[in-house]
């Protein structure tokens, strides 16, 4: 079994086949757990080659006093939904498609199905007629089945672009195997050093109501158990084992964050099972624009290529220049309306100008916004 290959980050799984790094069977059950490369049936194919090769053994704070029954309980819990999700009963299936552009939206009134096979029908078409231009392709998708006459959660089975069900998160947060799987997080060697620029692993860039191509970007700082207080000020030591990066958030303002950060989050526990944590790193080799390329100059100062002295003048005068930017045409709503630019007194020339501007810095979201003058 090519347990590195389950590793979230090709970075982090690279760098231990290359150093030849051995995980025990709690590691390796751990990242067979949480891998989002790989597809259900590939992940119990897995758990089901572990336990015939390895020794039994308990399974750390915890009440399961064998890894092989704990990991067979969690296959069946796996299996036991996916019977009950494709069985016939009173309800309507429906689905959420997701491109390489983003989410596809689909049209509930058109799109609601009595079977599970329908609704894979109806994505299969789908699927075809976005991918026909070649300028786009489903990469995964959801289908979510509504139980009808009944007050209960709906079900929902996350798919891969290849009609293979993926992880079953959701509805199994609640149970005691998912929670001990969440404890279970190793410490595993990562390549990356102090000041690499990183990203997460199959995270979009989303930054407010604007949405690009690229990845978001962090600089990395360190690994280690550590938790930061509510005022990003003091580091205290912690059970869990963080990723300390630096980040430019929707705010507009430098961040020291780690990940997974639990803080705002009802259940702490459920949170490493959802949220991205330090072996979904890897390398960003992207290009970073507007404010953002402050993290560049923040690389080369943890690197030690740049002075803080410089570093500080360079986010000074990209700040300053950002703000001069914004100033050049009329911000809100009113740049929308080519009638109140007008009784401002602004020419036609002077609009065209402004949207130019807009559209340079924004991007094709500005023409959404003009579609309709």
């Amino acid at each position: 079994m090519d347990i590195y290959s389950f590793i979230n980050s090709k970075d982090i799984g690279e760098y231990c086949r290359k150093i030849n790094y051995q995980f025990n069977p709690i590691e390796a059950s751990y990242l067979i757990w949480r891998s989002k490369r790989r597809t259900l049936k590939e992940r119990h194919a897995a758990w089901m080659e572990l336990i015939k090769s390895t020794l039994d053994i308990p399974v750390p704070d915890s009440e399961y006093k064998s890894l092989h029954e704990f990991l067979n309980d969690y296959m069946t819990m796996e299996n036991d939904y996916l019977t009950e999700f494709y069985a016939e009963s009173d309800a309507v299936y429906f689905s959420r498609i997701y491109t390489e552009q983003g989410k596809y939206e689909t049209v509930p009134l058109v799109s609601l199905f009595n079977t599970v096979n329908d609704c894979l029908n109806y994505v299969r078409k789908t699927k075809e007629y976005i991918e026909e231009s070649g300028q786009n392709r489903i990469t995964n998708f959801h289908i979510v089945k509504a139980v009808l006459n009944k007050r209960r959660d709906d079900m929902s089975l996350h798919y891969s672009a290849g009609f293979e069900p993926l992880r079953i998160i959701a509805v199994l947060s609640k149970t005691d195997l998912f929670h001990t799987f969440c404890k279970l997080c190793p410490v595993v060697p990562t390549p990356f050093k102090e000041g690499d620029m990183v990203k997460i692993y199959n995270d979009k860039y989303h930054r407010g109501m604007f949405h690009s191509d690229e990845w978001t970007a962090y600089v990395f700082d360190t690994v280690g158990y550590w938790d930061v207080d509510e005022d990003e000020t003091v580091l205290n030591l912690s059970k869990n084992y963080n990723a300390i990066l630096y980040s430019y958030d929707e705010w507009g303002q430098v961040s020291y964050i780690q990940i997974p950060d639990s803080r705002g989050y009802n259940n702490e526990i459920e949170t490493w099972g959802f949220k991205p944590n330090y072996l979904d790193l890897e390398y960003y080799n992207g290009e970073l624009k507007g404010r953002e390329r402050i993290l560049t100059g923040i690389s080369s100062y943890l690197k030690g290529d740049i002075s803080l002295a410089f570093l500080m003048n360079t986010y000074r005068v990209m700040n300053a220049e950002t703000e001069f930017k914004n100033m050049l045409f009329p911000n809100g709503s009113y740049g929308c309306d080519k009638k109140l630019l007008k009784l401002g007194g602004w020419t036609n020339t002077d609009i065209d100008l402004f949207r130019q501007m807009e559209y340079t810095i924004f991007g094709d979201y500005v023409e959404l916004l003009h579609e309709e003058d």
